[in-house]
C-alpha cells in the first residue's frame, strides 16, 4: 500500500515545517502540501523541506485545499494532518495494521491538545483564554484519520461551501452510508491551540456551524422520506 498525506495549510509559516516533520519521520511514501492561498512565507517554507510536494491554489478553503491535495496525491491509502498539528511516533504503523484487518472501514485514533508554547512565551494574555481539552479524545477529526482511497471515493469530498464544520459534514455522510469505524485506543495526532485556529474563532464560526445543521437535518429528512 502507498501512502500519501496530506497537509492542507493557509498562513502556517510557524507551523507547517514542524507538522510535515512529524508526518515524515513516520515513513509515509508522499506528503502534499496544499498552500491555500496563503500570504505569509508557508509556500517558502515548505519549499526548503524535502520529500515534500507542494501544490499551490487561491485561497478556497480548508475543504477545497484538502481536496486539492486527494486529487494530487497517488497513494492507495491517505492520511492527513493540518499544518498547525503535529503526528505521534507510531501512529502510522497502528493504524496502518488496523487497516489490514479492516480494509472498507475509516481509522481514528486518539488526539491530546496542547497551547503553543509561542503563544504561552509571546501572547500570555491570548493562551490564558485557550483551553485545551483534559486528556486523550477519540479524534473525530481529519488528522486523526486513515482510510483508502476507495472509501474516501464513497463518500465523497469535503464540502467546499463550509470554512468550519466540514469534517463533521464528511463524517455525518460517512455514517449514513453505513461505512465502519475503528477507534483505537492510540495517541495519534497533537492538536495545537494558538488562538488563529478556524474553528476557535466564533465570529468565523457561528453561521458556517448553523448551515452546517440545516445541511445535516435536510439529510437526515431525505433518508427517512
Amino acid at each position: 500500500m502507498k501512502v500519501s498525506a496530506v497537509i492542507p495549510a493557509y498562513q502556517a509559516q510557524r507551523y507547517v515545517a514542524a507538522a510535515v516533520t512529524s508526518v515524515l519521520a513516520e515513513g509515509v511514501d508522499e506528503v502534499v502540501v496544499v498552500d491555500d492561498g496563503s500570504t505569509d512565507n508557508t509556500a517558502e517554507v515548505v519549499r526548503g523541506l524535502t520529500r515534500v510536494r507542494l501544490v499551490q491554489s487561491p485561497h478556497l478553503g480548508i475543504g477545497a485545499a484538502r481536496n486539492r491535495g486527494i486529487a494530487e496525491a497517488t497513494g492507495d491509502v491517505l492520511t492527513f494532518v493540518d499544518a498547525d498539528d503535529l503526528w505521534v511516533a507510531g501512529r502510522l504503523r497502528a493504524q496502518l495494521a488496523a487497516l489490514e484487518e479492516h480494509p472498507d472501514s475509516v481509522i481514528l485514533g486518539e488526539l491530546e491538545e496542547f497551547v503553543c508554547p509561542e503563544v504561552v512565551r509571546d501572547q500570555p494574555d491570548v493562551a490564558t483564554r485557550l483551553l485545551p481539552k483534559a486528556g486523550r479524545l477519540m479524534g473525530w477529526v481529519t488528522g486523526a484519520m486513515l482510510l483508502t482511497r476507495v472509501t474516501f471515493d464513497r463518500v465523497g469530498p469535503f464540502p467546499i461551501d463550509l470554512e468550519v464544520g466540514e469534517t463533521i459534514a464528511w463524517f455525518a455522510k460517512m455514517k449514513a452510508l453505513g461505512i465502519d469505524v475503528v477507534e483505537l485506543p492510540q495517541l495519534v495526532l497533537l492538536r495545537r491551540l494558538h488562538g488563529d485556529n478556524t474553528t476557535l474563532v466564533a465570529d468565523r464560526k457561528r453561521s458556517d456551524y448553523v448551515a452546517l445543521a440545516k445541511r445535516l437535518l435536510d439529510e437526515k429528512r431525505r433518508r427517512a422520506q
